[in-house]
Parts: C-alpha cells; sequence; structure tokens
C-alpha cells in the first residue's frame, strides 16, 4: 500500500531534482514559486521513496513524480495521492508527460490559463493588424497591472519580478489596453 508523508521543505531537493531532469524542457519560475510556497510530500511503498508531490494551500497538485520502476503503476499511486490529499484541482504542464498523463484518466474539467513559447524573438514592439498594437511592459505599470483582475500574476512580488524581468506584453487598441499576458 503507498503511504504518502508530509515532510520538510528542506527534505524535498534531491528528489526534485531527479524530478527536474526528468522533465524535457525547464520549469517555469512561475511553477517554482508554487512549489516554494507548497506543502512538500513523499510516496513510499514498502518504506522506499518512490516520488513526491507538492500540495498548495488550496489543495491544488502542482507536482507529481514518481521514480521509473513504478510507472506501471502510476494510475493507481497518483489515485491514492488524490484521495489521500484529497486534491481539489491540478496545474499541469503540458511537457510533464508523467503528471498529465495521469491527469487525463481522472480530469473532471480542463481549462488552459497559459501558454509559454520557449522560442521567441528579440522584439520589444510589434504590430498584429492595424489597430492592435503591443508594447513590453515596465515598472512604469506596476501601479495599473496591481489593479487589473485576471491570472497574470499570484502576488505583488511576482508582478513585480516579471516587470523587471520585462516579461509581460501590454495589448492596446488606439491606445485604450485590451489585454496583457507573459512574453
Amino acid at each position: 500500500m503507498v503511504e504518502i508523508c508530509k515532510e520538510s521543505p528542506n527534505d524535498y531537493s534531491i528528489n526534485h531534482i531527479d524530478y527536474i531532469k526528468s522533465l524535457p524542457f525547464f520549469q517555469e519560475l512561475y511553477i517554482e514559486w508554487l512549489v516554494e510556497s507548497s506543502t512538500f510530500y513523499i510516496i513510499k511503498l514498502a518504506n522506499e521513496i518512490i516520488g513526491h508531490a507538492f500540495l498548495t494551500k488550496k489543495k491544488q497538485l502542482v507536482e507529481f513524480y514518481i521514480v521509473k520502476q513504478y510507472l506501471n503503476f502510476k494510475e493507481e499511486i497518483f489515485n491514492d495521492v488524490l484521495i489521500k490529499l484529497r486534491c481539489k484541482s491540478a496545474l499541469v504542464k503540458s511537457f510533464d508527460y508523467l503528471f498529465l498523463a495521469c491527469s487525463n484518466k481522472f480530469v473532471k474539467k480542463v481549462r488552459a490559463i497559459g501558454y509559454l513559447f520557449r522560442e521567441c524573438s528579440n522584439v520589444s514592439s510589434y504590430e498584429l493588424n492595424s489597430e492592435i498594437h503591443t508594447r513590453q511592459a515596465d515598472q512604469n505599470d506596476y501601479s495599473m497591472l496591481i489593479h487589473q483582475k485576471g491570472e497574470l500574476y499570484e502576488s505583488k512580488k511576482e508582478l513585480y519580478n516579471m516587470l523587471h524581468n520585462k516579461q509581460i506584453t501590454l495589448y492596446y487598441i488606439n491606445k485604450n489596453l485590451i489585454g496583457a499576458d507573459l512574453s
């Protein structure tokens, strides 16, 4: 029987590094921030650590990993994690094949909250059509963006960091802001 134990955040580094190495692409900073503020659980079978999970305070599963030897039992183990941790939702990256495969079996509702384009040019402004114009957001946009509703950022600190790193594109029609996204 699978055992799921809450552990200290300091104990996750080795298992988490194995997880990061298993991904075909680097982990987004947004997810790392969620992981950092989540509760860490190890997954054991017969007193052997076979994986881990991270669960946010809102009961959202943001990371699930098991070692290769137990992949044949991934869905059973994932189901145990969902039940024992009382998960309400999951935030799954499309390139996290294990987590995605397991989630698809148990999914009730899917919602895409973002798209990440890993290959991009170094363009600070471009024209989509004659009416829509874009520009890179900067620190001067903080007070305006902090009051916007949506899922662009999780915290004031995250918004500040994204502006500092020039990660937000603003979209305008006739000098009126119509949207923003991560660039």
